[in-house]
């Protein structure tokens, strides 16, 4: 094994346009900065839709094609994301394109070589120093990309690592589906059984159920051990991926009060990207709401269930009323706690909201199982990875891991 720089692995490394790309709502593009990269795929909600006049000039240095690799390098540092088949990516802000060389390089090992736990801790170090933290061109070039073996072996791993990727993504289709399911069956369910409209305030002035917005933290509370406090960010596709660095200290437990996450709380984002709903799974790492974020509890299943609430949070019904009241100004969108009890919910007797509720919850639980499947498979894949490059591991007992975990 040689000792190599990621330059070396790369035909073309080019920066992004350092500018926003104007914002085109019917484009058929996408301007991919790093709020879109999060957890190394792409988030097209998070992206910007831009035209295909906007593309062309935001890819005129290099036009991203299939095998790139889109690479963050500030506000996170490290996310790595794959241009799609479709080819219709084009560098946000704030990342750096990478094209492979195929005569040193497989596209696929290098965006699990450069995901992987340790080349993460690595490009964070190397991009620490500063009050933002960030990697320039030159920083990204220079990159050191110790282990890499020959190009054979490197396609062997990224064929073994692309096993447990193929059922990632199995899985997260299976999930899409039962949202899909799940969203007809409910929109069925309300032409049905057409209900008197409930606003959640009124819920909440009859100990039916709780809400409120997140704790808003002082730098003097951070500290562990404690909570993580959960982003907006941090939710996402039905669900919670707390992995944000800042925690708040159980010194101040008691100041937090009801703000830490329970089991089965429903969680909505209030600001920025507003309307991700996501339930708190069982078994989940204790969190504190931040104030981008309002939390959910029944009290009464008597009457409300928790199915049937649920989901009428991930409703298209409840998408319409936050898209009238998140508009306020020229700021971002966001609503407030006097949005949020304004909204109306549709509840009938508490016997067909049971009839729904049941299948809703089934649902749910799916889905979590699934999601949580998918976690533990991108767990042994990246502990395989270094396992492999040390020779701890051969790539045959590495497909017999695979066989027995997929």
């Amino acid at each position: 094994m040689t000792r190599l720089i990621l330059d070396n692995l790369c035909s073309v490394i080019v920066d992004c346009a350092h500018k926003t790309a104007p914002l085109d709502e019917f484009g058929g593009y996408f301007a991919v900065g790093t709020p879109a990269m999060r957890g190394n795929v792409i988030d097209y909600s998070e992206a910007r839709r831009i035209s295909k006049s906007t593309f062309d000039d935001w890819t005129a240095r290099l036009r991203p094609r299939v095998g790139d690799l889109l690479l963050a390098r500030e506000a996170p540092v490290g996310p790595v994301v794959r241009i799609p088949p479709a080819e219709n990516v084009a560098p946000g802000q704030r990342t750096v394109l990478l094209r492979p060389n195929p005569s040193v390089a497989d596209s696929r090992f290098l965006y699990y070589y450069l995901i992987s736990p340790e080349r993460q801790r690595e490009l964070l170090a190397k991009a620490s120093g500063s009050t933002v933290p960030h990697l320039n061109v030159a920083d990204v070039r220079i990159f050191p990309m110790s282990g890499v073996p020959h190009l054979s072996k490197q396609h062997a791993i990224a064929d073994v690592l692309g096993a447990f990727d193929d059922k990632i993504a199995a899985n997260k289709h299976a999930i899409a589906s039962a949202r899909e399911l799940s969203d007809v069956r409910f929109r069925r369910a309300l032409q049905s059984y057409p209900a008197r409209r409930t606003t959640l305030g009124e819920l909440v002035d009859h100990g039916v159920l709780g809400l409120g917005d997140g704790y808003r933290t002082k730098r003097s509370e951070h500290g562990t051990p404690g909570p993580r406090i959960l982003r907006a960010a941090d939710v996402r596709d039905f669900r919670i991926f707390p992995d944000g660095a800042e925690y708040v200290s159980n010194d101040y437990r008691t100041r937090i009060g009801a703000k830490v996450s329970r089991s089965g709380d429903i969680v909505l984002t209030t600001k920025g990207t507003v309307g991700r709903v996501a339930i708190v799974p069982a078994r989940m790492e204790e969190v504190v709401y931040s104030p981008q974020t309002c939390y959910f509890r029944i009290f009464k299943e008597d009457v409300v269930d928790f199915g049937y609430l649920a989901a009428w949070f991930n409703s298209r019904d409840l998408a319409d009323q936050l898209a009238i009241v998140m508009h306020k100004s020229d700021m971002a969108p966001y609503v407030n706690l006097q949005d949020i009890r304004s909204l109306r919910a549709p509840l009938p007797e508490i016997s067909v909201q049971r009839d729904e509720g049941s299948f809703q919850r089934s649902a749910i639980e799916s889905i979590h199982a699934l999601s949580s499947e998918n976690d533990a498979l991108a767990g042994a894949r990246d502990e395989l990875l270094p396992l492999l490059l040390a020779g701890r591991i051969g790539v045959r007992d590495a497909e017999k891991v695979v066989e027995e975990v997929v």
